[in-house]
C-alpha cells in the first residue's frame, strides 16, 4: 500500500482501520478481564490484560496479544510512508528515525508473542523475560524515533525561518 504514490486520504483510511481494529481488540481484552480480578488502568499495567496468569486474564489473555501483534505489523508500512515524508528534510535523519520506529514496531510484535507470565520457555527463560525485553525494545525504538522526528521538524522549521505564531 505504501509504495509509490499513496494519497493522504489512503493513509488516513489505513490509520482509521488500524486504530479501529487495535482499540476494538483492546476494548474486548478489557471487557473480558474477570471482574473478580479487578483490573484498573490506575493500578495495573496494560500487560495485565494480556497475562494468562490466574490472577489476571487467564481465559482471554490472547486478545491483547493479537492486538499487539496486529499493531506492530500494521505500523511498519506506515513508518516507511513517514520516512519518505521526512526524507524531504533529511534523508539520513529519516532513515535513522525510521529504523528506530521499526525497532519499536518489533517490540510491539514481541509484546504480543511474549505475554506477561511465568511460563517456562527454555532454561531459566520465562515469557515474562521476553515480555520485559520487548517492552524495552518498544520504549527505546519509539522513544528515539519520536525524538528524532521532533528534532527533524525543529530543524526544518529553523531552516525555513521561524516567524513566530500568526494571529
Amino acid at each position: 500500500m505504501f509504495v509509490g504514490k499513496t494519497t493522504s486520504a489512503e493513509v488516513r483510511q489505513f490509520i482509521a482501520f488500524k486504530a479501529s481494529v487495535f482499540w476494538g481488540l483492546y476494548f474486548l481484552a478489557w471487557l473480558s478481564y474477570p471482574k473478580e480480578n479487578q483490573y484498573s488502568i490506575m493500578t495495573h499495567t496494560v500487560s495485565f490484560l494480556g497475562s494468562y496468569e490466574d490472577y489476571h486474564n487467564p481465559r482471554w489473555w490472547w486478545i491483547l496479544s493479537v492486538a499487539m501483534i496486529f499493531l506492530g505489523i500494521m505500523t511498519m508500512p506506515l513508518m516507511f510512508y513517514v520516512r519518505r515524508q521526512f526524507a524531504r528534510i533529511s534523508r539520513c535523519g529519516a532513515d535513522v528515525a525510521c529504523a528506530f520506529m521499526l525497532l519499536g514496531c518489533l517490540g510491539l510484535l514481541c509484546i504480543g508473542l511474549f505475554p506477561d507470565g511465568q511460563a517456562q520457555l527454555f532454561g531459566g527463560f520465562k515469557t515474562t523475560h521476553g515480555h520485559i525485553a520487548a517492552c524495552i525494545l518498544l520504549e527505546i525504538g519509539c522513544g528515539a524515533g519520536i525524538l528524532l522526528h521532533g528534532i527533524l521538524l525543529l530543524y526544518d522549521k529553523r531552516r525555513k525561518g521561524c516567524t513566530g505564531f500568526r494571529h
